[in-house]
């Protein structure tokens, strides 16, 4: 009988199997999602309201960038 080794999406929407749960969570998807993920709740306890639209890394500085300096 062989092993199962469930496959799992994770939250950054990174795909991997439970086998390799480690290894993604080195990736530079992960470690980039959780990044934004902190920006985002440093953001929110200044109590910035960051739209649903700039949660990507990409369209999040984007969003900053029309800010004034906070």
């Amino acid at each position: 009988m062989s092993r199962i080794d469930p496959k799992f999406t994770c939250e950054c929407s990174g795909k991997y199997l439970y086998s390799n749960k480690s290894k993604h969570l080195k990736t530079e998807k992960h470690k980039r999602w959780l990044e934004v993920q902190q920006l985002l709740l440093t953001l929110n306890n200044k109590g910035i309201q960051i739209p649903q639209s700039s949660t990507s890394f990409s369209s999040l500085l984007t969003y900053l960038n029309t800010l004034p300096n906070i």
